[in-house]
């Protein structure tokens, strides 16, 4: 379900080398932990740059679908130097 559509891309990716992060940020309550409902995109903005700046001292590889892609190109217009590619799936 919608909770596991990005398993088989992180696989994917760690096993080239990449080290993976799986935020959930949907708003679906199915897809627990999601997001409450009161929680906006500044919220998200903000929850981004404390992972990523946790994770990694270099700019990341943000990917997005749906929602999440317009979350992940205005956090990078936001925050350009913690972004090094952006990859968008419709």
């Amino acid at each position: 379900a919608v909770l596991h559509e990005w398993d088989a891309c992180a696989q994917a990716c760690a096993e080239a080398g990449f080290r993976v992060l799986l935020p959930n940020f949907h708003s679906n309550p199915r897809t627990a932990p999601g997001l409450a409902l009161g929680v906006g995109e500044d919220d998200v903005m903000k929850i981004l740059v404390t992972a990523i700046s946790a994770h990694s001292k270099e700019p990341v590889i943000l990917m997005g679908k749906s929602w999440g892609g317009a979350v992940a190109a205005k956090f990078a217009q936001r925050h350009p130097d913690m972004v090094r590619q952006l990859v968008l799936i419709c």
